[in-house]
């Protein structure tokens, strides 16, 4: 079992590098190229607000997904070897990935929202009777999109992440909205 062992030790020692390696070079890659873009954009059209693609998450997520899935694999069969090195290397791998990527993840927007180059906006509360009497009242199927469009965040949503641009504070603090 030992020479067993031995011998597949190389051979997933290797696929599991080479796995890691390749994924890792996608998620820096696409990462790399996103703040590229968001340097870019700033410097060209500073007067413009920074679309929300470009803002931090929205590329490293689903990336992180897809390419866990490869590592994943790698992961699962160095278990699935049953020698005892590659399975804790393997279990410790499959487990720590994601966390890590969910601390990262915090700790970023974490220091986004401390250096308030981010607030959160809070959507105007609007009865479900409002917008449907609206709807009624509305001529014609582009009006009523209209209404839709207008108050259909608010309905799905209580409010949204806003990138400021500029620094300058932001005006206002306080919070609103007192409450629950």
């Amino acid at each position: 079992e030992e020479a067993v062992c031995g011998q597949r030790a190389e051979e997933l020692g290797a696929a599991m590098v080479r796995r890691v390696v390749v994924c890792s070079v996608a998620l820096v890659l696409a990462s790399g190229g996103r703040m590229l873009l968001l340097r870019i954009r700033r410097r060209w059209r500073p007067d413009q607000p920074v679309p929300a693609m470009l803002l931090f998450p929205s590329v490293e997520g689903p990336i992180f997904i897809a390419q866990y899935f490869g590592l994943s694999d790698a992961f699962v069969s160095s278990i699935s070897s049953l020698c005892y090195v590659w399975v804790v290397v393997g279990v410790v791998l499959l487990v720590a990935g994601p966390l890590a990527f969910v601390l990262a993840a915090f700790i970023y927007i974490y220091r986004i929202q401390s250096r308030s180059d981010i607030v959160y906006v809070r959507h105007p509360v609007v009865p479900l009777g409002d917008v449907l009497l609206e709807l009624h009242t509305a001529r014609g199927a582009r009006a009523k999109a209209a209404v839709l469009v207008k108050h259909g965040p608010a309905l799905t949503e209580r409010g949204y992440w806003k990138a400021i641009d500029g620094g300058g504070g932001g005006g206002g603090g306080g919070g609103g909205g007192g409450g629950t």
